[in-house]
Order: structure tokens, then C-alpha cells, then sequence
């Protein structure tokens, strides 16, 4: 048989009317022999007035009996204490009553409502202690079980659609013709997929040494823009990596802020090689939103191999283009690249009617260098020239190897003034440079330049550079070491 709560209150209820009647009983019929005893004392008194009257004789002389004054005094007293022992009782009553109301009504009353309240601001996983089997123990369990089926429900939905966010960034990244288009589309995607989780993607530079930060999501940023990769125990391990705290494991050095939050490293590693790491942190200040690192592990493996297999993908086309497009011993644009820069340049420069300037050197007795100190030390100084020139000149301007020893510079929107004050800005660097090789310093390799401007000296790249060419060779001609324009080859 359960004891339900209007069981106890009408079994406490039917204890406590008992008592008090029998309280009340007991009272009466003390009070009762009370006005016994002083009827029966008052009758004794008037005796014994008649018979002092017959007697002639004084009131005072006769007595009333002590034993029949002791008699009422107790049961007076006895009366007083049962009054009193009824009042007691009384209160205990209704304190015993406060209390079965406050621990069997109140206190599972507030739980529910504290709990209905949680579940309404999304924490789903808040449960009703049950303290008893009664009419709230029954609430209280009715109240987990559906609590538990709407956690369970909002679980599949929100995974089904992290599912679909994932497949949609995947999407994504396969149409993106560059890496910087990539990393835009990654950033809005992952703060939606893991919500109220602070975020950031780091890639891995071609020296294999350093990670550079291209996407963070979240109320802050928890990776600096650039850091090592020993600094994460992600990539040492090749495997995910877990902190929930600093006393529970290592933590990675390259979160920024305290070290305190509960961290998870993913490395990003595709056909056996690492590219990047995907970091992510609990957000434990937004209580709200805040989810545990340890129940989105999976989804971010997850997350990383389906953003791993697409920007692989993407780092080796781009990789691919840049071969296509760069020399490989300067890091300059090649000669197929400076066919359609040129082309485009001009074509920008007749539209805007604005000056366009194409600069040509050659190193001078760059063949003696190979002779003396072989091929090793020509590509040393190739790769140095390489350097000098993509590291003085704007952004605008473009640096190519046209072949051999032979670079064009393209200078867009520039008068003739400007490029003769560039092109002696060029020779002051290149007499000045020392290149060491083998611990050793080469002679000086300085470099002859023929300038040539459109419109004056061509309005076709062809026309450019044959006229630039031309004033290279004037330059030589004059002794190298110096630069030419077709009005110089003129005077000469």
C-alpha cells in the first residue's frame, strides 16, 4: 500500500483530531469534578452555618475538611496541565503539518518549476529528484521521461542537422576556385555547426614549421595569427587531442587566454600528410549555449576530414598554379605569366589613358660567375636577384624571369620620370649587394636595363618589349653597369 500525500495528510489529519478531542475530554472532565468537588465542598459549609446557629456558636470554630481543599486544588491543576499539554500538542500539529507541506509539497513544487524553467532556456538534461511514490513522486518521474524523449528527440534533430550544415560546407569548399574563398566559407559554417563552441582552423605553411590562422569563429578569437606546431599536442600525437583541464593532461601552448577552458585539438591530415588543425572551445561563460568538448569530439573529426579532403584539393591546385605560373629558382613570374600580365596591363592602360612603364635588366658577365664558381653559385646569385627585385618594388608592379639572367618589371600608372628615378634605385641595390657562397663572397654582379614606356615606344607588348630589349642592348653597349631609354639610344 503507498502512502500518497493526501493519505499521510488524512491519516495526520485523523491522528491529530484524536488527540486533540481526547485532550479536550480529558479537560471537561477535570472541569467537571471541579464543580463536583465545590458543590459538594459548598454544601459541607452551609451544614455547618446551620449548625453553628443552632449552636450558637461562631462560623470560624468549625472547618471545612483539608482533605477536601487539597482534592480541588489538584484537579485544578491537572485541568491547567492538560490546557496546556493540549496546546502543545496543538502546535506540534500544525508544525508537523507545515513541514509534511513544505518537504511533500513545496520543496517538489519548486523543483519542478526550476526544472520546466531550465528545460525552456535549452537545458534539456536537467531532472526532478523523486523523493517519494506519491502524487509528485509520480509528477516527478512523468516529468524525466518526457523530459528525456524531448532530449532525445532534439539531439537526432540537431545532429541531423549538423549532417546537413557539413554536407553543405563540403559543397562549398568543392566550388571555390582559391584557398582565400575556402577560408571564408569555413568560419560562418563551423559557428553554426558547433554551436556555442569557440573555434578556429589553422593550415601549415610549406616549412612544415609554422601554422597560420585563416579562420576563427566565436565571441573572441582563441588562436594567435601565427604559431608552431610543436606548440600542439594535436599534431605531435597525429591524433585528436582532449583538455578538459590544466590538472587532467597537457595542454596546448597555442590557445590564447587562460588555460583553464576545456580545449579539443583535431589534426587535419590527408594521404598521410598534416595540413592544418581544427581547434575548438567550450564557451563555459555562456552558460546558455555552453556544450561539453567531449560530446562533439566525433562531430568534429568529423568536420575535419570533410574540410581536410577539400582543401587539399584546393592546396594543390593552387599549387599546381603557382608552378604553372612562378619560376622555381626565383619565385618571380615566368615568362608565360608575363605574357598575359603585359597584355592585360596595357590593355587597362589604354582604356584609363595612364602610363605604363616595362623595365629589362640582364646581370652583367653573369657567365663568368658559372665559369669560376659553377652552376651552384649562378643560381645563387639568380635566386638572390630574385629577392632584391620582388622586395623593392610596389604592389602593383610585376616582377618576372624572362629567361637566363634576363627579368622584366612592369610598372603600371608611372611616368618617365618615376621610372628612371626606379631604375637608378636599382642599381644603387644591386652594387651594393654582397652575396656569400661557400662561406665566401662573390664579386659584385651588377646589371645593365633598357626601359621602355607606353604609348611613346609601342602600344602592342610586342612593340614594348622589342623596344625595351633594343635599350638593353644600348646599355651594354655603353658599358653595363647603367640603364637606357629609346631617346638615349638616339643621342648616342
Amino acid at each position: 500500500m503507498k502512502f500518497t500525500v493526501a493519505r499521510k495528510l488524512t491519516l495526520a489529519h485523523i491522528g491529530f483530531a484524536i488527540i486533540i478531542v481526547s485532550m479536550v475530554i480529558l479537560a471537561w472532565w477535570q472541569l467537571t469534578n471541579i464543580e463536583i468537588q465545590l458543590g459538594h465542598a459548598s454544601g459541607a459549609t452551609q451544614s455547618l452555618d446551620t449548625v453553628s446557629r443552632d449552636k450558637e456558636m461562631q462560623p470560624q470554630t468549625w472547618q471545612v475538611p483539608a482533605d477536601t481543599g487539597l482534592q480541588i486544588q489538584g484537579t485544578i491543576l491537572r485541568a491547567r496541565q492538560l490546557i496546556i499539554a493540549a496546546g502543545l500538542f496543538g502546535l506540534l500539529a500544525v508544525l508537523y503539518g507545515y513541514f509534511l507541506l513544505a518537504r511533500g509539497i513545496v520543496r517538489p513544487l519548486q523543483e519542478l518549476g526550476a526544472a520546466h524553467n531550465a528545460n525552456a532556456r535549452g537545458d534539456l538534461s536537467r531532472r526532478v529528484h523523486v523523493y517519494a511514490q506519491d502524487e509528485f513522486g509520480v509528477l516527478a518521474e512523468s516529468f524525466n521521461q518526457m523530459a528525456g524523449k524531448i532530449e532525445h528527440g532534439v539531439n537526432i534533430e540537431q545532429r541531423a542537422m549538423q549532417y546537413t550544415l557539413l554536407r553543405e560546407i563540403t559543397e562549398q569548399l568543392q566550388t571555390s576556385p582559391t584557398l582565400e574563398a575556402a577560408y571564408q566559407v569555413i568560419a560562418p559554417y563551423a559557428e553554426r555547426i558547433f554551436a556555442g563552441i569557440r573555434g578556429g582552423l589553422g593550415i601549415i605553411s610549406a616549412s612544415k614549421s609554422l601554422i597560420s590562422t585563416t579562420a576563427s569563429w566565436g565571441n573572441c578569437e582563441i588562436l594567435p595569427k601565427t604559431f608552431h606546431s610543436s606548440d600542439c599536442w594535436a599534431l605531435r600525437r597525429s591524433r585528436e587531442h582532449l583538455s578538459t583541464s590544466p590538472d587532467a593532461g597537457p595542454v596546448c601552448g597555442h590557445f590564447t587566454g587562460a588555460g583553464s577552458m576545456p580545449r579539443l585539438c583535431v589534426p587535419i591530415i590527408m594521404q598521410g600528410e598534416c595540413i592544418g588543425v581544427l581547434c575548438l572551445e567550450s564557451n563555459t561563460a555562456d552558460e546558455k549555449n555552453s556544450v561539453q568538448l567531449p560530446e562533439v569530439q566525433e562531430l568534429a573529426v568529423m568536420v575535419a576530414d570533410g574540410i581536410g579532403l577539400c582543401l587539399s584539393n584546393l592546396i594543390l591546385q593552387d599549387a599546381l598554379r603557382h608552378q604553372s605560373t612562378h619560376d622555381a629558382l626565383t619565385g618571380l613570374h615566368n615568362r608565360l605569366y608575363l605574357d598575359e600580365a603585359l597584355m592585360r596591363e596595357v590593355s587597362r592602360a589604354e582604356r584609363y589613358r595612364t602610363k605604363l612603364a616595362v623595365i629589362m635588366l640582364d646581370l652583367d658577365y653573369f657567365k663568368q660567375i658559372n665559369d669560376k664558381y659553377g652552376h651552384s653559385a649562378g643560381d645563387k646569385v639568380l635566386e638572390h636577384t630574385g629577392q632584391l627585385i620582388s622586395g623593392n618594388i610596389r604592389t602593383s608592379d610585376i616582377a618576372c624571369r624572362y629567361g637566363g639572367e634576363e627579368f622584366v618589371v612592369i610598372l603600371p600608372q608611372i611616368s618617365p620620370e618615376q621610372t628612371r628615378e626606379r631604375a637608378e634605385q636599382l642599381l644603387a641595390l644591386f652594387r651594393s649587394r654582397t652575396i656569400t657562397y661557400n662561406h665566401q663572397n662573390l664579386e659584385p654582379v651588377t646589371c645593365s636595363m633598357g626601359i621602355a614606356v607606353f604609348p611613346e615606344h609601342g602600344r602592342t607588348t610586342d612593340e614594348i618589349l622589342q623596344v625595351a630589349d633594343q635599350a638593353l642592348y644600348a646599355a651594354k653597349s655603353q658599358g653595363r653597369n647603367c640603364y637606357c631609354l629609346p631617346e638615349d639610344i638616339n643621342t648616342l
